[in-house]
């Protein structure tokens, strides 16, 4: 596996969940959400190796989109 590769995309969804965090959270709530990204940043780094593995990786990198692009809709509407 490409180290550099899965440095980038750690970096990538770190930088995602960074964004979609509130940083003015005011209710238990919201402080539950951001708590709830930086448990699924830190599972997504921990388990990277087996999101990006050679064997599956079309599936998976479409697999990790169609994730990333459900998670920013239901933020959007959630939160905005």
């Amino acid at each position: 596996m490409n180290q550099q590769r899965i440095k980038k995309t750690a970096r990538r969804f770190s930088d995602l969940i960074e964004r979609n965090k509130d940083g003015r959270a005011y209710s238990d709530f919201k402080e539950g959400m951001n708590s709830c990204l930086e448990i699924a940043k830190d599972t997504f780094e921990e388990n990277i190796e087996t999101f990006l593995s050679p064997i599956s990786d079309g599936g998976q990198t479409a697999k990790v989109h169609t994730l990333q692009d459900r998670f920013n809709r239901m933020y959007r509407y959630d939160c905005c």
